[in-house]
């Protein structure tokens, strides 16, 4: 694709990816950097390079040049002015869904951190609504909508500021020691952890096994 278009944004993209897949980091940033020279307000090699930095732990420059990714027609967008941190917040902070289950549970991470706001509202898809609740319970937590414009704003007091839930990392993890300590801020169902020791216990003397995994 290069030999026939060198200023080709997505081939250079895809070469990077295939390098970095191989290994060679360096060369995966160095088509990247390529990219932005020649196209220097392009979104695609900008976020592309942002998750090439995280992928090697340079979280500041990471988070940054991440945030072009909200330059993607595809992006969902809401009509109250960008949060990127200002406090006190007068009136409602909306953080709104994006991407996984898995990033959502990443992001919300940081919600601990979002302070000095009259009301947090934080939108989450539907598996998450209660687990977030829990864990959060000095927020509203509401239901994520899709591309369809959400019921719920009807019903929220006013909303002052947003900001993509993604986003969040830009503000608070910016550096490895910014990572909260692996304490755990997502709380389990109680009565869930109940009955599940009941059936356990029933089986005493005998050898429990339990697999888990991360991403």
């Amino acid at each position: 694709a290069l030999a026939l278009d060198p200023d080709s944004v997505t081939g250079r993209v895809g070469l990077s990816q295939a390098l970095l897949r191989k290994g060679d980091i360096t060369s995966a940033g160095d088509e990247l950097f390529e990219a932005l020279r020649r196209h220097p307000d392009n979104a695609l090699a900008r976020s592309a390079l942002g998750e090439l930095q995280l992928w090697s732990g340079d979280f500041a420059h990471g988070w940054d040049n991440y945030e072009a990714r909200l330059e993607h027609a595809e992006m969902r967008r809401f009509p109250f002015p960008r949060w990127n941190g200002e406090r006190p917040v007068p009136g409602a902070l909306l953080v709104y869904s994006e991407q996984g289950i898995g990033d959502m549970m990443l992001f919300a991470s940081c919600l601990p951190d979002v302070a000095d706001v009259e009301q947090l509202i934080v939108e989450a898809p539907e598996r998450l609504l209660s687990i977030f609740a829990r864990s959060f319970p000095d927020a509203r937590v509401v239901p994520y909508a899709g591309s369809e414009r959400p019921r719920w704003l009807r019903e929220v007091p006013r909303i002052t500021a947003a900001i993509s839930a993604g986003s969040l990392m830009r503000l608070f993890r910016r550096s490895p020691d910014s990572f909260p300590p692996a304490a755990g801020y997502l709380k389990a169902d109680a009565q869930r952890v109940a009955n599940w020791r009941n059936r356990l216990a029933r089986h005493s003397g005998r050898l429990k096994v339990g697999v888990s995994w991360r991403g």
